[in-house]
């Protein structure tokens, strides 16, 4: 039972896979555009002006005749070559044998609807050194900035705040509030003789 199961999954997967063309797993598309995508011709007065001579081929990522170089989604909406006379003596020479074409016309035909492999796609673009450098950039510019504050501004007149006179009164009006009594100032002060306990606290 099992094995005449088997036998007829197996002849069903060979049937199947000899309706499936060769040109389905090629890089290329054999249908002309108007198979692929239907416009109208409303649609074409306003996309065609901006993205030239070239076939709309699918949806595209963003929904939108543009294209776009995605490792998440691979399928531009547009092919990224124009249809050139070289382009489309390919494409004709394309739909005869595969192995009448060279290997250049084979890498041809995929830069012709690609700009970029995965390869190039993820190669190390050396944008982190801009980032880096950017990063220094700032880094630096604030230190002197604060620099010049500290030397220019801050060493003529400190603000009130900072004088050692009133940070003094500050500690006073904790003390007499009885401020963090637990762990904090007033628990370094000796209420009942009225002075820190051990050196100075402040």
């Amino acid at each position: 039972m099992k094995a005449t199961m088997s036998f007829h999954i197996l002849r069903s997967s060979a049937r199947a896979a000899n309706k499936v063309p060769l040109r389905s797993v090629s890089t290329t598309s054999v249908c002309k555009q108007e198979e692929v995508v239907t416009l109208s011709q409303t649609q074409k007065d306003k996309f065609y002006p901006k993205i030239g001579n070239r076939d709309i081929v699918g949806n595209g990522y963003s929904a939108r005749p543009c294209y776009e170089d995605r490792t998440d989604y691979p399928f531009p909406a547009l092919k990224w070559k124009a249809n050139t006379p070289d382009v489309v003596a390919l494409k004709d020479k394309e739909l005869g044998e595969w192995k009448n074409l060279t290997m250049e016309e084979r890498k041809d035909l995929y830069r012709a609807s690609f700009c970029q492999t995965f390869s190039e796609m993820n190669a190390p673009t050396g944008e982190w050194k801009q980032i880096f450098s950017a990063t220094l950039l700032v880094c630096t510019a604030s230190a002197l900035w604060m620099w010049w504050c500290e030397h220019f501004i801050f060493a003529k007149q400190l603000p009130e705040s900072m004088t050692p006179e009133y940070k003094k009164k500050v500690i006073e009006r904790m003390i007499k509030q009885g401020q963090q009594q637990m762990t904090g100032i007033s628990a370094q002060y000796d209420f009942e003789e009225k002075k820190w306990k051990g050196n100075k606290w402040w």
